[in-house]
């Protein structure tokens, strides 16, 4: 069942265009630190990035891939 599960896998790399509320952000970061974690400690961190210039910075980090830049626009 897991190997299915592998096998189908996608990544999403294109996206809507809309903006995600401030409502649908925050209950998705409450959700997100309420996800358990290794030991319990909480080891992570969340980054909003709306400047422009960095979104693109970081999507060429990442090899060039342009759809980065794009999915980081969204996230509000």
């Amino acid at each position: 069942m897991i190997l299915d599960i592998i096998k189908k896998r996608r990544s999403i790399r294109t996206f809507l265009g809309k903006s995600i509320s401030q409502e649908i952000t925050d209950a998705l970061v409450e959700a997100a630190l309420w996800a358990p974690s290794a030991g319990n400690l909480q080891a992570r961190k969340f980054y909003f990035v709306f400047n422009e210039d960095i979104k693109h910075k970081l999507a060429n980090a990442a090899y060039g891939q342009s759809f980065i830049a794009e999915a980081l626009e969204f996230i509000r």
